[in-house]
């Protein structure tokens, strides 16, 4: 256990050594400041990212939101474009670290309800949706895909959006 709002790099570090991937899906939640979605949605994401690359652990997934380019689109509320804002600095952090092999994995707006195994996969560019898509995906379909993708080397450098979907998570993680 570890608290990534108060964690140094050092601390976060001694977690991961003899770790083979770190995976980031913690977030902000729904009803957060936007001070604290700063400090989890963005700036927890650099200090595991730190933190792996100080304990050697080259491997890193990172859970991201579907509509991360559309922060500035009407329409979206305030709360969500500072959520969306934080996540895409996020990204960019990721897409500067050539020292980490990493895989962005951008779900749907997530659900509580168990997850039935498929999913519609697609891989994304360092852009992000140009139009807000809200499509629904459970969490846990979005951690069977986090599982299947991590020993997946020729995933590290790319960006896959998840939706729910009919496509077994095993078939739908060949996407290119």
């Amino acid at each position: 256990m570890l608290d990534l709002e108060h964690a140094t790099v050092d601390e976060a570090a001694a977690t991961l050594v003899g770790a083979d991937a770190a995976v980031f899906s913690a977030g902000s939640g729904n009803s957060a400041t936007s001070a604290r979605r700063d400090t989890m949605d963005r700036a927890a994401v650099v200090l595991v990212m730190d933190a792996a690359e100080q304990a050697g652990v080259r491997r890193f997934l990172h859970v991201s939101s579907i509509n991360v380019g559309c922060a500035d689109d009407g329409g979206i509320g305030d709360g969500y474009a500072v959520y969306l804002r934080a996540k895409r600095a996020a990204e960019q952090h990721i897409f500067a670290r050539e020292e980490l092999d990493w895989t962005v994995l951008r779900p749907g707006v997530l659900t509580d309800g168990h997850g039935d195994g498929t999913v519609e996969l697609t891989a994304g560019d360092r852009v992000g949706p140009q139009r807000a898509r809200f499509d629904q995906v459970a969490r846990e379909d979005v951690a069977a895909v986090l599982v299947a993708l991590i020993d997946r080397p020729d995933t590290a450098g790319r960006i896959y959006v998840v939706v729910g979907g009919e496509t077994p998570i095993e078939k739908a993680i060949d996407v290119e």
